[in-house]
């Protein structure tokens, strides 16, 4: 062992004195501490390893639709033979038919259907300043509504920016554009993107059309109906306007809603189309069944 020196610097050595006992086998003792202290450390290390926690790791599974990037709500313009561009559809900002949409979702009871002008079905008056063309061959076009049908002016002229044919007026004659409700017993009939209701909307406005056609020459080739309507607000139910007729991308007056538009209406809807107008004939009074001559 090392000496210690003492604070006189007198050399010592120190000494460990061990119980006779103990002595007599300290070799025996060393080997048995030396035993249990190598087993200690290594039951600790072993503890100390059983008391990690495992975790099974499992690879999450992968959604593989968050990989499918959905493609914008746009409408690509389908040419019409014989054209040289695509169709360019004047409209409104669809935005202003937020309102009229919910609006639509969930008709109110309304006054039963009446008759204010002669046969006629509609319900209340036109708005102010609606062009006289579209006025009169609406409400001549209602008297062939069934009994319990009716239809409602709602919107014609209509002031500010984006408003398509609503903002447009021809001096001296009024608004290029309305809307309408049509009014079943009483209630109003949903009337944008409302397929149920595009065969019966489709109908009516073609009625409108060969009235128009037959009583004002001069606006033959104009008129628009909204459920044609494939930008702004598709499936425009509701809407009639004095713009050429041939600007619509969904469908047109002689072929009717095209294939590619079905989810307008119903599988039944697609190409129930007026044929030629001059030779399109209107139904019987009170029918909706349309008659082509083609």
């Amino acid at each position: 062992m090392r000496h210690i020196t003492k604070l006189f610097g007198e050399p010592i050595t120190p000494k460990i004195v061990l119980p006779s006992s103990i002595a007599r086998h300290k070799y025996m003792t060393g080997y048995v501490l030396g035993v249990l202290l190598v087993t200690g450390i290594s039951f600790t290390a072993t503890l100390s390893i059983a008391a990690i926690p495992t975790f099974n790791v499992v690879a999450p599974k992968i959604d593989e639709s968050l990989f499918y990037i959905r493609p914008p709500t746009t409408v690509t313009l389908i040419p019409i033979p014989n054209l040289k561009a695509p169709i360019e559809e004047e409209v409104e900002d669809a935005s202003y038919y937020e309102d009229a949409f919910i609006h639509a979702s969930a008709p109110k009871d309304r006054p039963s259907a009446s008759s204010s002008v002669g046969k006629s079905r509609i319900i209340g008056t036109y708005p102010h300043g609606l062009h006289p063309v579209i006025r009169d061959s609406m409400i001549e076009a209602s008297r062939y509504l069934p009994e319990g049908y009716a239809i409602e002016f709602l919107s014609a002229h209509r002031a500010g920016p984006n408003q398509g044919p609503h903002g447009k007026v021809e001096p001296g004659k009024g608004a290029l554009a309305v809307d309408i409700w049509i009014v079943e017993n009483g209630k109003r009939l949903p009337n944008i993107r409302a397929p149920k209701n595009f065969a019966l909307y489709e109908r009516f406005m073609q009625w409108t059309k060969k009235i128009q056609y037959e009583r004002y020459p001069a606006y033959r080739g104009r008129g628009r109906w909204g459920g044609y309507f494939a930008t702004g607000t598709p499936g425009d139910l509701m809407h009639y306007d004095l713009e050429p007729e041939t600007q619509t991308a969904a469908g047109n007056w002689q072929e009717g809603l095209k294939l590619q538009y079905v989810h307008f209406g119903l599988k039944e809807d697609v190409g129930n189309g007026m044929g030629k107008i001059d030779r399109f004939r209107l139904p019987n009074i009170g029918s909706i069944r349309t008659v082509s001559a083609d």
